[in-house]
């Protein structure tokens, strides 16, 4: 740990905002950014090494959001301060936020995030609640929740869709290509590229899917569990 300053981690599935993260903190000698994570699972696989003294997380990531991920870091023996960070003002994010005791909960924005860190070192907890009913109204005003929401979503052409939506059928890839009219090697191409595009393994892709109801949840296929018994 970098003892002549404070640490931070910052988990967050948007580069861009990650990176603004960074540029914005280096700006201040106070703070060094030292871990950026881009999903909390991958955060989380790394917590004997997350020893800073804070944690910017995104409340609005896919498959475990910025409260799953808060809660089981805290879980796992993370020692650090937690701020929930997101563009738009979500009144069930403040509520959860104080109901698993984290640190903060604050908007992307430069200003805001230093302010926050600030008052999280000196007084524990940051609630204001007038500074969240002025961003309440600037959500509102600028369409904030935009911002939030997940663009890999963009990124799902139809031949994605349905790509996903076989694969969480069970379907191997020479049955997708004879749905889709498709050769093999083309079905496997387009595959390969979405998964590249989009940062996941197809069971990731799956589930990331069905939690923005891309996929209905009754059209998932769940394989037979092996029976492992001795006989």
């Amino acid at each position: 740990m970098y003892y002549y300053m404070k640490t931070i981690t910052i988990i967050d599935d948007c580069h861009l905002d990650s990176q603004l993260l960074v540029s914005w903190l280096h700006t201040d000698t106070s703070y060094k950014v030292v871990n950026i994570y881009h999903s909390g699972i991958d955060a989380i696989k790394q917590i004997e090494i997350l020893d800073t003294h804070f944690c910017l997380i995104d409340a609005c990531m896919p498959l475990l959001n910025g409260i799953e991920t808060a809660v089981l870091l805290l879980q796992k023996g993370y020692k650090g301060k937690v701020i929930l960070i997101s563009h738009a003002y979500y009144t069930e994010h403040k509520l959860k936020c104080m109901d698993v005791k984290l640190h903060g909960y604050c908007i992307k924005k430069e200003f805001d995030i230093f302010s926050t860190l600030a008052k999280v070192e000196a007084e524990q907890y940051s609630y204001e609640d007038n500074l969240f009913k002025d961003w309440e109204k600037l959500t509102h005003l600028h369409e904030l929740k935009n911002n939030d929401i997940d663009k890999r979503i963009e990124l799902l052409n139809p031949h994605y869709k349905k790509i996903l939506l076989y694969a969480s059928k069970g379907l191997n890839t020479n049955e997708v290509a004879i749905l889709m009219g498709l050769k093999k090697h083309t079905v496997e191409q387009y595959r390969s590229n979405m998964m590249s595009q989009m940062g996941f393994t197809i069971a990731q892709a799956i589930a990331w899917a069905i939690v923005n109801h891309i996929i209905p949840h009754g059209e998932v296929i769940t394989p037979p569990q092996k029976n492992t018994a001795v006989k």
